[in-house]
């Protein structure tokens, strides 16, 4: 398809096409300035799909009702809706939805390609996509279509594996009445969903709840932790006739995976909905969501952050024989430290800078050791070393960003927190000062999640707001006034040249 084809509107431009189905295009694009802006986005890329309505003679409802479910939705691991042109599109023929654009495609894909999962890896899937269904329990809604092609990846270079799952194609999920109980209400016929992900009680045509969004969970789950489906079959008979002869589906003793992981696909692949695992009991299961073993302290750990020196005591000399353990417990170690600054981040950028360099510097220091050890060890073990030493050097890449983004917060804090000037000023100059902190506090909470370029904005909004103080005569007249606020402009415009992101 040349470029002239493609197509292109107010508000978006397309680049080429990434997806094809009977009413729709999926394009790759790039959406407007203006769009960015009204909704405080950074990147400009974005998937675009376009729907040609004037071709569809009874789905329409759907489609309408899939757009405004999803422009309410607002959770890091669902896609997200950025906008809809035209704004009148259910009198449209054609509409554009432009949606977060995911570079790295779709588990079914990742999953082709790389066959059975390492644990780590299964388990940062599996609690990301339970943590978007948690947000849908909260919201009302059940998916009814999952699968892991309808779970999409996107980079995200904070992650351990280098990306973030994003739920997507709300097309058959539906809004639960909001008097309504996830379980005792929202009874519902409709079949849909894939046959291979599709509980026993919709195949078999039966009334069902949101229960059965369960039961594709532990499909998913299955096919996460084995590399295989959990039930192959040649027809829809074959399926059905294969669920009639069992109560639940056990988990091959082949696999060596944790016993937790094997109940928890035991308990949501159970035929009789009345009996599986509910939203509830999977939603707090202990395992998938406990700390480290090593963080059974963490109440402490939040009011005394030099429990780092507790990590790194009692650290053996590493040994060639024992090289990979010792590197996965390291990792456990360093693991556990960023679990803990980033809950301590939550109520202390300072503390939390102390725990993200104290990873740091165990990560480099064991890094060190295991480079100078790596030419004697036995080439059947050289490789597990280097998978164990590339995810340590991943963790510490992920902590020394964490601690350089807090570095310029701790110092403007403790700007503020060693002069109560500030209580001095006139009615509105406090109200200009107390806006320039509200923002420079929503700054530091985007640069916790490390999006540079949006704390990037909020920085200069605040910077230009001091600035209005400064002009005004009657600050300029209060030398301590005047020192705090430049203070606090020197900082943010020193924490903007040390970041430097990058606004297209």
């Amino acid at each position: 398809m040349s470029n002239k084809k493609l197509p292109k509107g107010r508000h978006f431009k397309t680049s080429k096409v990434i997806g094809r189905g009977s009413f729709a295009t999926v394009y790759k694009g790039k959406i407007s300035r203006s769009i960015r802006t009204k909704i405080n986005e950074t990147t400009s890329t974005c998937a675009i799909k376009e729907i040609k309505l004037h071709e569809i003679t009874i789905e329409k409802d759907k489609i309408f009702q899939e757009i405004e479910m999803m422009e309410k939705l607002h959770h890091e691991n669902i896609i997200k809706l950025f906008y809809v042109e035209p704004e009148n599109y259910k009198e449209a023929n054609i509409v554009y939805v432009m949606m977060e654009f995911c570079d790295k495609g779709d588990l079914g894909k990742y999953l082709s390609i790389k066959g059975r999962l390492n644990i780590d890896e299964v388990k940062e899937i599996f609690i990301q996509l339970l943590l978007s269904l948690k947000y849908l329990s909260e919201n009302k809604i059940v998916h009814r279509d999952l699968k892991p092609q309808n779970i999409l990846l996107k980079s995200d270079p904070n992650s351990k594996y280098g990306y973030k799952i994003k739920l997507a194609d709300f097309g058959f999920a539906r809004k639960i009445p909001k008097s309504s109980n996830m379980v005792q209400s929202g009874v519902m016929n409709t079949i849909c969903g894939t046959p291979l992900y599709m509980a026993p009680e919709v195949l078999n045509q039966k009334e069902y709840t949101a229960i059965a969004d369960l039961w594709s969970v532990g499909a998913i789950f299955y096919e996460l932790l084995t590399g295989s489906h959990a039930f192959l079959a040649h027809s829809l008979q074959d399926l059905k006739q294969q669920y009639s002869k069992i109560t639940y589906k056990k988990f091959p003793n082949e696999f060596q995976v944790p016993q937790e992981y094997k109940q928890i696909v035991e308990k949501l692949l159970v035929v009789n909905p009345d009996e599986r695992m509910t939203r509830e009991e999977l939603f707090n299961h202990p395992f998938l969501f406990q700390k480290p073993k090593i963080l059974e302290n963490f109440n402490k750990v939040e009011s005394d952050p030099q429990i780092i020196s507790q990590f790194i005591q009692n650290l053996q000399e590493l040994s060639i024989e024992k090289l990979p353990e010792q590197l996965h417990e390291m990792n456990e170690r360093a693991s556990s430290l960023t679990f803990i600054a980033d809950k301590v981040s939550e109520t202390n950028s300072a503390d939390a800078l102390s725990l993200y360099m104290g990873a740091t510097n165990l990560i480099k220091d064991v890094l060190i050791r295991a480079e100078l050890l790596l030419p004697n060890v036995k080439k059947d073990q050289r490789q597990i070393v280097i998978e164990k030493m590339n995810d340590l050097k991943s963790a510490f890449l992920r902590n020394f960003q964490n601690a350089e983004i807090r570095i310029p917060i701790v110092r403007i804090r403790a700007l503020l927190e060693k002069d109560d000037q500030k209580r001095k000023f006139s009615s509105i100059h406090q109200i200009i000062f107390e806006n320039a902190l509200r923002i420079l506090n929503e700054a530091e909470k985007d640069s916790q999640f490390s999006n540079k370029t949006r704390a990037e904005i909020k920085f200069y909004h605040a910077k230009k707001l001091l600035e209005v103080l400064c002009l005004d005569p009657e600050i300029q007249t209060r030398k301590k006034d005047l020192e705090l606020i430049f203070g606090l402009i020197s900082q943010i415009m020193q924490t903007i040249s040390q970041w430097k992101p990058e606004i297209k």
